[in-house]
């Protein structure tokens, strides 16, 4: 038996403390750990993100020069070495990647390093692509704390669902194994036994420690006194001992929170609701800018390519630090996401500033135009809305958009008008019909009647029914009800739901304790040209009188908490149902929640970053939509920024916020204060319902539609229809497209989503040219796929879930 002790620290950029005090502690952890190897010649240390290197190399420059010293000895070693270690469910996929993409380059540029041990110590879950991200990035080998099982070997291979393979090591103990000396002997016993193959890694360490002085001689001591010997060492070399080893396989997601101490905490995926939705329409701007200045380049009209290279590095640090493992799971207290949102809202200002500052250099003004820009790689059909306003007096209506020889009708849904009649301002909507990755542009017309007919659906019948709540039918049944809001107590904290009460305080129905009520108003249900519109207001009063006995009426409402406007929105040929919810939440102690119910249908789908997986019963994060499979329909609820979902079997449950007081009971963290985290604020929250026969790509597709929605530019007109990337099938979905990080190559990564061996045919500009498929890193070429090249065209097979980043040439 082989005891490789690696002693470690676990940085956290902000957590209980902030920054800078992050910062100092952790000067503070480093400098002990080399003052130790330095009298110690067998003394080791592990480093994990390069976010504290990049600070350490800007303020402590000779601390930074000892690091690399040790580092080219080979007595401490960079793991992981992501620019900040996230949460790996909440953000999308190219958030995840780039982290790992810009801390490599550091590692790479600096160290002269390309490390191959992933090094999750504290993420709350690993999802099921995670072996292929690792993989394609060059990592052969992951340790991680939280999401395994202690009744499994703490070895084995684990597969990504696309096959890419990675050796594991699951932390039986977390990351603090050997940091009491006290419990030596009790951890290795059962560290022992759940070794593969007689060896052990000992992690020796935690957050903000400082490494213990008399860790060599302890060591000293064990290894006179047992047969199991230990040694200094680092991870890289305790994985190059198991690597012939016979392990078993596993595929799929590690999201146990069988062990308490070593939970993945799904509940943080609702704590503190607006950072997810902050992140969401971040990512979204953040990758359409990014493709706009791709398309920029290639069609030659971006000429800085360095600066806009130097701009997207500062904002995706940004991106970075807020999808960080204690900040896009809320698990911070108050005064430190004071400044996550003052960080979040600077770098959503600075993504929109540099979108407007293009297209105004791109386009002429125009009152009467408007362009819009899709960011997605195929077709789309969506609604949207313009608003549009008018310095001069020349319209009394607007009845179409023209698009070249195209007029569309359009349904007028605000206005503001002057004495004298003429529009001021306007917001119109209607369905757009756009090319992929390119913009679209149309101009307003006062032609036009308003046209009113029902919307009407073969396959499903949806009817909408007081309060907003719907049902849905299939073949004259009906296969869903819900819409429902669900009120339950809430006594957790920022890492955990714990109801005190075993019933629901009050769903719409009627169901839960007998005080409270909800009393729903303003119900309507009018018609356009291109949608049905339900609405309604509903109040929640903490008592309603009477309360005893059989009640047909309260005839007194005290003390309102909620007031919830609801809408529900059915389009004519969109087979989408959306639905805007706006909350004014008084309630504090609270889990609001959405609740569908289904009659038929048993699997429970969700996606995850790069492909989806089948859960059993449970509360997940589902990065933008679960749904429910049935004998002859599925269904998709997605989420935009809400992403925790619950499936009972027979409900699936959509969280809209959890009001709590607290971070923590004590166990996770420090018992503090969290007013600011009762949510008793204004929210607006989107999700939409997809309706098909069969699961199948268009699920994933509208989930991207959803989260990637059209850019909208008013006012604007002459702006030149940029080259365009196409991909097809419609199980393949582009992820990114961006400039190189040696800023020569134009990076086009895509992913097949659904799960199915097809032919990928991608159209692209000719004025680049494709030089070859690389990996994460955008370096390694690959030479064996087989690739069919014309004129502005490829095509190759594309495996199930497989990832592809591919170069072009400008």
């Amino acid at each position: 038996m082989e005891i490789f002790v690696v002693p470690h620290s676990h940085y956290d950029a902000v957590w209980i403390f902030d920054e800078e005090e992050y910062f100092n502690l952790n000067k503070l952890i480093i400098k002990k750990a080399l003052e130790l190897a330095e009298k110690n010649r067998e003394f080791t240390f592990l480093l994990e993100q390069t976010h504290l290197l990049e600070k350490i190399k800007k303020e402590e420059p000779k601390l930074y020069e000892k690091i690399k010293k040790f580092v080219r000895e080979g007595r401490m070693e960079i793991a992981g070495g992501e620019y900040l270690m996230p949460d790996l469910y909440l953000p999308q996929e190219e958030t995840l990647i780039r982290s790992i993409l810009i801390g490599r380059k550091f590692l790479e540029k600096e160290f002269g390093i390309k490390p191959k041990v992933m090094w999750q110590a504290d993420s709350f879950g690993l999802p099921a692509q995670f072996p292929q991200i690792c993989r394609k990035f060059g990592y052969k080998y992951i340790a991680f704390r939280r999401g395994g099982d202690r009744k499994k070997p703490s070895e084995f291979r684990w597969k990504s669902l696309g096959g890419d393979e990675v050796i594991a090591h699951f932390m039986p103990f977390g990351y603090r194994a050997g940091l009491i000396p006290e419990k030596w002997e009790e951890n290795i016993r059962v560290m022992k036994r759940l070794s593969a193959c007689n060896k052990i890694l000992f992690p020796c360490g935690s957050g903000t420690t400082l490494p213990d002085e008399e860790l060599p001689e302890l060591v000293k001591r064990w290894n006179l006194g047992h047969k199991e010997k230990m040694e200094f060492s680092l991870p890289s070399r305790f994985f190059k001992s198991i690597e012939k080893c016979r392990l078993e396989g596993r595929k799929g997601e590690m999201f146990s929170a069988r062990y308490k101490e070593l939970e993945v905490f799904p509940a943080t995926a609702s704590s503190r609701i607006w950072i997810k939705m902050a992140l969401r329409r971040i990512e979204r701007k953040i990758l359409g800018l990014e493709k706009l200045i791709s398309l920029l380049i290639i069609s030659g009209k971006a000429k800085a390519k360095r600066k806009y290279k130097s701009l997207l590095d500062r904002l995706w640090k940004d991106v970075i630090f807020l999808s960080l493992h204690d900040v896009i799971t809320g698990t911070c207290p108050d005064e430190i996401f004071e400044k996550i949102r003052k960080r979040s809202e600077s770098v959503e200002m600075a993504t929109e500033k540099v979108i407007k500052e293009i297209i105004e250099n791109l386009g002429k003004r125009g009152e009467e135009h408007f362009v819009i820009f899709n960011p997605l790689s195929f077709p789309v059909r969506e609604w949207v809305e313009v608003e549009l306003k008018f310095s001069k007096k020349k319209l009394r209506a607007i009845g179409k958009v023209i698009s070249g020889n195209k007029k569309q009708e359009v349904e007028l849904l605000e206005e503001e008008r002057g004495k004298d009649g003429y529009l001021k301002k306007a917001k119109i909507g209607f369905i757009a019909e756009l090319p992929p990755l390119t913009f679209k542009e149309y101009r307003i017309s006062g032609e036009g009647k308003e046209i009113r007919r029902r919307i009407t659906n073969r396959k499903f019948g949806i009817e909408i029914l007081d309060g907003c709540r719907i049902k849905i039918y299939k073949d004259g049944k009906v296969i869903c009800e819900g819409n429902e809001m669900v009120i339950e107590e809430e006594e957790g904290s920022l890492y955990r739901h714990s109801p005190s009460l075993p019933k629901i305080l009050k769903s719409e129905t009627g169901k839960g304790l007998r005080y409270g009520k909800f009393l729903c108003r303003d119900f309507k249900i009018r018609e356009t040209e291109f949608r049905i519109i339900g609405s309604a207001i509903l109040e929640y009063y903490a008592l309603g009188w009477p309360y005893r006995g059989k009640i047909k009426e309260r005839q007194v409402l005290k003390n309102k908490l909620l007031e919830i406007e609801k809408k529900v929105i059915l389009y004519k040929n969109l087979p989408r149902i959306d639905f805007r919810v706006r909350i004014k939440n008084r309630h504090p102690g609270i889990r609001l929640r959405v609740k569908f119910c289904f009659r038929e249908g048993k699997k429970f789908l969700s996606d995850t970053q790069f492909g989806w997986l089948e859960r059993k019963k449970g509360i997940y994060p589902c990065l933008r939509w679960a749904g429910i499979e049935g004998k002859s329909y599925a269904l998709a609820l997605i989420n935009f920024g809400t992403p925790e979902y619950e499936y009972d079997g027979r409900n699936v449950y959509l969280t809209l916020l959890r009001s709590v007081s607290k971070l923590s009971d004590g166990e996770e963290a420090p018992l503090i204060p969290t007013p600011d985290a009762l949510e008793l604020r204004d929210y607006e929250y989107l999700y939409s319902i997809y309706l098909t026969e069969e699961f199948n790509p268009a699920i994933i597709q509208q989930a991207f539609i959803f989260n990637h929605k059209p850019f909208v530019f008013s006012g604007y007109r002459n702006v030149p229809r940029l080259p365009s990337f196409e991909i097809s099938p419609g199980n393949l979905i582009l992820s990114a497209l961006k400039l190189s990080e040696d800023g020569k190559f134009i990076i086009a990564r895509i992913c097949e989503y659904f799960g199915k061996k097809c032919i990928a045919r991608v159209r692209f500009p000719e004025k680049i040219k494709f030089s070859g498929f690389v990996d994460l890193n955008e370096e390694k070429l690959e030479e064996k796929r087989k690739v069919k090249v014309k004129a502005g065209e490829l095509e190759f097979p594309v495996n199930p879930f497989e990832i592809l980043t591919l170069r072009f040439k400008p």
